[in-house]
């Protein structure tokens, strides 16, 4: 076989390679979110009894993804990259496929929360990788040897990636995607008078036919209930939490006024987690902020943090804070930053915080984000090109 036509082969793997990376990564960088996304894959083929590890089969997929991306950019065991990516790529196109004919309301989840693609878009996109690995590997053989040095940099680059996983499972994602991400307002902020306009909707399924129907138009018992969503006013720019009191009163300007702490909380916290919302609650009244619990449901929390608790959508909460018991700084409506349960900021911290401008700071979180990914993948990048 001509030397120029195996270049071509790599080349066509390499970049093969570098999309499978690529998605790989953005998806371990945001578990919840990923999650989110493996769970309307599994309603979507009647697995959703599988939707409890949904986090688990969210993140050895986006593993798999990133580690046979990087063994396609550097070329180690190539019979084996082949055969894997082969039926990988194979068996998403195929998914993909159905998708594009059945247009459900779902995301495909390519590129996590950075890249959103119409099932359509998702379908050439896979074809497109079918066509560059069938290039890169046909004929089946002769596949060349890489140089040694190259198992180093996949070794490398594979253990940066795992690390990366890890790092991501403890702490927020290194960039946000989201609606809410630091630097957005708060629809509640326009004024004291806002009216809510946003309502929620109910996904049914019936006869393999999903529709959407109002609280106030719920189909009879022959329908199954699959999800629930918020739908914002169109004509709405800025991101809705949907807050509400005890009564079901709309109170999202609980969050718009002055310096608000929220800590969000989807899913019921565990005693340890607890006891650390509990001490962060002290500490942001003694430092002069207003400490604002949003919980899924007033089971999720202690009975004496319910005081201070207001209840929003779950998934509206998950995407406002991707971590269970997560904080969000919000200063006059704007959302400034973000940490997780795990690295709430300490009094110090929040000391410092009230006297630091609120737009800076949300800018600088962002920007911060955006490089410290931007970091990660040239590193990730660098070492399988020039190892």
């Amino acid at each position: 076989m001509k030397p120029s036509y195996n270049r071509f082969r790599r080349f066509c793997a390499f970049i093969s390679g570098a999309v499978f990376l690529l998605s790989g990564i953005l998806k371990l960088m945001d578990p919840t979110g990923s999650a989110f996304i493996v769970k309307a894959w599994l309603d979507f083929l009647y697995m959703g009894f599988l939707s409890p590890v949904a986090v688990g089969i969210a993140e050895c997929l986006a593993l798999v993804e990133a580690v046979l991306g990087a063994a396609l950019m550097s070329g180690v065991w190539r019979k084996v990259t082949a055969i894997a990516s082969s039926v990988l790529m194979g068996f998403f196109t195929i998914l993909t496929a159905v998708l594009a004919i059945a247009n459900p309301v779902m995301d495909c989840g390519c590129f996590g929360e950075a890249v959103h693609l119409t099932h359509l878009q998702s379908l050439v996109k896979n074809v497109i990788l079918c066509a560059l690995l069938c290039v890169a590997f046909f004929p089946f053989r002769d596949f060349g040897s890489p140089k040694p040095v190259k198992y180093v940099s996949f070794a490398i680059s594979s253990l940066s990636v795992l690390v990366f996983a890890l790092w991501s499972l403890i702490a927020l994602p290194m960039k946000d995607y989201t609606e809410f991400a630091p630097g957005k307002i708060l629809e509640a902020s326009r004024s004291e008078d806002y009216v809510d306009l946003s309502e929620p909707v109910f996904v049914y399924e019936k006869d393999g036919q999903r529709k959407n129907f109002r609280l106030d138009n719920l189909p009879d018992s022959s329908w199954t209930f699959i999800d629930s969503k918020v739908i914002q006013d169109e004509n709405s720019l800025r991101p809705v939490l949907s807050i509400s009191d005890a009564g079901g009163e709309y109170c999202d300007s609980l969050a718009a006024r002055g310096k608000v702490m929220v800590v969000s909380v989807f899913r019921k916290l565990h005693p340890h987690n607890a006891a650390g919302v509990r001490e962060f609650v002290k500490h942001c009244s003694s430092a002069g902020y207003t400490p604002l619990i949003l919980a899924a449901s007033y089971e999720n929390v202690p009975e004496d943090l319910r005081s201070l608790t207001r209840i929003a959508d779950y998934k509206t909460l998950a995407t406002f804070n991707r971590s269970n018991g997560g904080v969000t700084y919000c200063a006059d409506g704007q959302i400034v930053r973000k940490w997780s349960c795990n690295f709430r900021p300490d009094n110090e911290k929040l000391a410092q915080l009230l006297s630091e401008d609120a737009t800076s700071l949300a800018l600088e979180s962002q920007s911060k984000g955006g490089l410290s990914l931007q970091g990660f993948l040239l590193y990730v990048f660098a070492v399988l090109l020039l190892l």
